[in-house]
């Protein structure tokens, strides 16, 4: 009977930090791919061969599905050391877009009634906040993040005004 490892008690790896224009960059890439408003964004076709032990090949492929789509797309605009970082972050940032203090920084694209608009600061704390072991950003911490970053925005924008008068 084989060893089994057991691995590192369930928590994942450090996640590296990523640029905010990066993740911004992925996130919109992955969306448009995933709504297939990218040409050639779907997955038809890609999989691996795998050889059982009776010798046999059996071809496993990804599922056309939105997520697919987005990571590949981002998969293919990235080098390979960012794929993880940017998948893992944009995960734990789609997962606090339903929590109701996500709402004072999204708002509707006019552009595109189905996007909305991510403003700065969020970008700012997702890129660089650690996950925690579930590969989640810690909720409070980062709307607290987020809420310090916007008003250092916010203050910079004023200065920048009054540099312009």
């Amino acid at each position: 009977m084989g060893k089994r490892s057991k691995g590192n008690g369930g928590t994942l790896p450090r996640i590296a930090p990523v640029e905010p224009a990066e993740l911004s960059f992925a996130l919109a890439v992955g969306s448009a791919a995933a709504a297939k408003r990218i040409p050639g964004a779907g997955v038809g076709g890609m999989g691996i061969d795998i050889q059982a032990e009776d010798g046999e090949i059996e071809r496993l492929e990804l599922t056309d599905v939105p997520m697919n789509r987005a990571a590949m797309a981002i998969r293919d605009q990235f080098p390979r050391e960012k794929f993880m970082p940017l998948m893992f972050r944009g995960w734990a940032l789609g997962a606090l877009f339903d929590d109701e203090r996500m709402a004072p920084y999204l708002r509707e694209d006019a552009a595109d009634p189905k996007a909305c608009e991510v403003h700065e600061a969020v970008m700012d704390v997702a890129a660089v906040m650690p996950l925690n072991k579930d590969g989640q950003y810690n909720a409070s911490a980062f709307f607290r993040r987020v809420e310090r970053r916007a008003e250092e925005i916010a203050q910079e924008m004023q200065g920048d005004e009054r540099d312009a008068d």
